[in-house]
């Protein structure tokens, strides 16, 4: 079942450009039973692998901009350090709180935007 949707997600993620961890740790903890923070931590890993091969079309056609692309790694790098940091010392429930938190406000603007309401 877990495979079944993980080549789902995988399909949505490549097909619109989504990004996949709003259905990846669900699936990897409730659904497989993963504890929160290896559910976290594989979705990351697992983001970052379907990102960079996504990456490489872009590269290849001449569309990245390396002014913007730059920082935004180095961004990602520091954010990535200070994460798993942060996610070692924190209570699998704070976790939980925050994807939930993370996943609504997501999920809200998404709906927001399809309905022509938040532009």
């Amino acid at each position: 079942m877990g495979l079944a949707l993980f080549i789902i997600i995988g399909v949505m993620a490549g097909m619109f450009g989504l990004g996949a961890g709003w259905a990846n740790v669900p699936v990897l903890n409730l659904l497989m039973g993963a504890p929160l923070k290896v559910a976290v931590s594989s979705s990351k890993f697992l983001l970052s692998i379907t990102d960079t091969s996504a990456a490489w079309i872009y590269v290849n056609n001449g569309a990245v901009l390396p002014m913007m692309v730059v920082p935004s790694i180095i961004g990602i790098m520091l954010g990535s350090m200070v994460g798993v940091k942060i996610l070692a010392k924190t209570k699998p429930a704070a976790v939980r709180y925050i994807v939930i938190i993370m996943l609504f406000f997501a999920g809200s603007r998404a709906l927001l935007k399809g309905l022509g309401i938040w532009n």
